[in-house]
C-alpha cells in the first residue's frame, strides 16, 4: 500500500506490456458484485506528469464519486520502462492508438471513463476517436487539440528553465533516469515546424461518447479556443467549463471545484447503487434539485400544468406498465387536445405517440416510404426546443422524447450503432428529469434501452438493461421481456419463471395472451 501524496488508499503494480513496462496504481477499493459494471476512471497524466503530480486529485474524485481509480505513468515517464523505439511528435496517437488499449487489457479494466490532463487529454481524445466499446465518456483538463503561439512560447520558457534553471533537478525527483528522455521528446514534439497534436478533423467527430472539456481561465499553455474546438468537433455532447483564476493545471490549483465538477458530469452518465456515501450524494442532489425546481427564476423556465393533470399521468403510466404503450398514447392526446395550454401534456402525448410509432416501423423493417408520420411527430417535438430555454425541463424533456423516438426508428432498420447513439444522449437527460422529480416520457431509459435491444437481437445487453429496471410498477412487463430474452438465449427454466411472472401480473389482454402461449409452448410446469 502506497500514498506518496494521494489521500486514501493506492496500490501500486507493474504491467508488463508486449513491449514495455508500466507502473501503474489503483485508487480506492474494488467494487463489489452488486457495482461491478461501475466504470473506473481512468487518469491519463500530462506531458511531464506521472503518477505522483497528480497528487490527491484522483483519490479525492474516487471517494466523491464512490468509483475506482487507475492511474499510470506514460512510456517514458516515472518508474516506467523507456519507449522501445523513439516515437518521434507522433508519440501521442501512439499512446492513445496503441499503448492505452493495452493498459486497460493488462489492469483488466472492462470499463473506463479517461480524465486527460493536457497531452493526456489529447490521448484521451484520440482513444475515443476509435470508440472503443468499453468506454464511458472522457473528461479532458487543459487538453489540446490544435497547436497555437501561447503554447509554443510557453515550451519555449519551459525548454530554458529545464537547460539553464532548476527545472530538469525538479522533474527528475519524478522520473529518475528518464527525464531528459521524457523532457525532450515532449518539447521537441511540440517545437517541431507544423507540429499538431492531433488531426482533429478527422478525428473529433468520431468521439461520440459524452465529453467535459474544463481549462483553466489563465491557461498558459492554450486559449479559449481549445475548449471551442473541442466542443465543435465532437459529435456526442459536450460540455465545456472555464475555471476562473486558474492556469494550465486546475484540478491542483481549485481542487474542490474540480472535484465537484467532473463529480456531477458523472452522476449524470452512470447511477450507482444507493448505499453509503452514494446514498448521502445523491439526497444532496434530489435536495438541489428540488431547491432549483421550487425557485422563481427555474419556475419561469417550465410550462407546468395544474395538480389535475396528475391522474391523466397516473393513468397513462399505467397503460404502460401493463404493456399497452397504444392506449396511453390515445389518452395523452386526447386530454392534451382537450387542454392546449399544457405544454407538458402536449410534450407527453407527442414522446408516447413516437415511441409507439417507432415501435410500430419495426414491423415493415423501418420502411423509408413509412417514415412520414414519425417526421410529423419529431417536427412537432423540436418545436418545443425551438422556443424555450435549451437547459429548461420542457426542453429537457423535448430532447429526451426526440431522442427515444429516433432510437427507436433505428432499431426499426436494424442501425445498432446509431441507436446506441441515441441512447447514449437520452441517458443523462433522464437522469437529469429524475434529480428534478419529473417522469421522463415516453417510459423510464432502463426499459427503452432493455426493449430496444431485445428488438435488434442482442440480448445479453437487453437482459441487463432489465435487470436496471427497478419501478415495481413495471415488474409484469419486465417479466414478458424477460422471457423473451431468457428463451432466446436457452435458459428455458427463467423463461418460464418470467413469462408466470408477467401472465400473474395484470397485463394487458393481447400481452397476458403472449405470455400464456409462451408458457404453452415451452411446456412450462404449472
Amino acid at each position: 500500500m502506497r500514498n506518496d501524496g494521494m489521500t486514501g488508499s493506492s496500490t501500486d503494480l507493474d504491467l508488463q506490456l508486449p513491449d514495455r513496462r508500466l507502473r501503474g496504481r489503483w485508487i480506492g477499493a474494488a467494487p463489489t458484485r452488486h457495482d461491478a459494471y461501475a466504470p473506473t476512471l481512468v487518469f491519463l497524466h500530462e506531458g511531464l506528469g506521472s503518477v505522483e503530480l497528480w497528487r490527491s486529485f484522483p483519490a479525492v474524485l474516487c471517494a466523491r464519486t464512490g468509483l475506482r481509480g487507475f492511474a499510470f505513468d506514460r512510456t517514458g515517464y516515472g518508474r516506467s520502462s523507456a519507449w522501445p523505439s523513439p516515437p518521434g511528435p507522433a508519440y501521442m496517437d501512439v499512446e492513445g492508438d496503441v499503448v492505452l488499449p493495452q493498459v486497460l487489457d493488462a489492469a483488466g479494466i472492462q470499463a473506463c471513463l479517461l480524465i486527460g490532463h493536457s497531452d493526456g487529454g489529447t490521448i484521451a481524445l484520440d482513444f475515443a476517436s476509435a470508440q472503443p466499446p468499453l468506454l464511458r465518456a472522457v473528461v479532458t483538463i487543459g487538453a489540446h487539440v490544435f497547436n497555437e503561439p501561447r503554447t509554443v512560447s510557453s515550451i519555449w520558457q519551459a525548454r530554458e528553465a529545464f537547460v539553464t534553471g532548476d527545472l530538469r533537478a525538479r522533474l527528475a525527483r519524478y522520473h529518475g533516469d528518464n527525464v531528459d528522455d521524457a523532457f525532450w521528446l515532449w518539447a521537441n514534439s511540440w517545437l517541431t515546424p507544423g507540429f499538431e497534436p492531433m488531426n482533429a478533423s478527422k478525428r473529433l467527430p468520431r468521439v461520440r461518447v459524452p465529453v467535459l472539456a474544463v481549462q483553466g481561465a489563465q491557461d498558459e499553455y492554450g486559449t479559449v479556443g481549445q475548449l471551442h474546438a473541442i466542443s465543435r468537433g465532437v459529435y456526442g455532447r459536450c460540455e465545456t467549463r472555464l475555471m476562473p483564476g486558474c492556469g494550465h493545471g486546475p484540478h491542483l490549483q481549485d481542487e474542490p471545484r474540480m472535484v465537484e465538477a467532473i463529480a456531477r458530469f458523472i452522476e449524470t452518465l452512470w447511477r450507482g447503487p444507493a448505499t453509503g456515501a452514494a446514498r448521502a450524494t445523491r439526497a444532496v442532489l434530489l435536495a438541489a434539485a428540488g431547491l432549483l425546481t421550487a425557485s422563481p427564476v427555474l419556475a419561469a423556465q417550465v410550462d407546468a400544468c395544474t395538480a389535475a393533470v396528475d391522474p391523466i399521468f397516473a393513468e397513462a403510466r399505467a397503460d404502460e406498465s401493463r404493456a399497452d404503450d397504444p392506449a396511453a398514447a390515445v389518452r395523452l392526446r386526447s386530454a392534451a387536445d382537450q387542454n392546449r395550454s399544457c405544454a407538458d401534456l402536449e410534450l407527453a402525448a407527442l414522446a408516447v405517440e413516437g415511441w409507439v410509432e417507432g415501435r410500430r416501423l419495426a414491423l415493415v423493417g423501418g420502411a423509408p416510404d413509412q417514415l412520414t408520420r414519425i417526421g410529423g411527430i419529431l417536427t412537432r417535438v423540436a418545436e418545443f426546443r425551438a422556443t424555450r430555454v435549451a437547459t429548461s425541463l420542457v426542453s429537457q424533456q423535448a430532447t429526451y422524447a426526440e431522442a427515444v423516438s429516433r432510437a427507436a426508428v433505428a432499431a426499426a432498420q436494424d442501425e445498432r450503432d446509431e441507436m446506441q447513439l441515441y441512447l447514449a444522449h437520452a441517458r443523462p437527460l433522464a437522469e437529469s428529469l429524475r434529480l428534478a422529480h419529473r417522469d421522463p416520457w415516453p417510459l423510464p431509459i432502463e426499459l427503452i434501452e432493455a426493449e430496444l435491444w431485445l428488438e435488434v437481437d442482442r440480448f445479453a445487453e437487453a437482459r441487463a438493461a432489465f435487470a436496471r429496471v427497478t419501478d415495481p410498477g413495471l415488474a409484469a412487463r419486465v417479466g414478458l421481456g424477460r422471457g423473451q430474452v431468457m428463451e432466446r438465449l436457452d435458459d428455458a427454466a427463467e423463461a418460464c419463471a418470467a413469462y408466470r411472472h408477467a401472465a400473474a401480473g395484470g397485463l394487458a389482454p393481447p400481452a397476458t395472451e403472449r405470455a400464456w402461449l409462451a408458457l404453452t409452448r415451452l411446456k412450462c410446469p404449472r
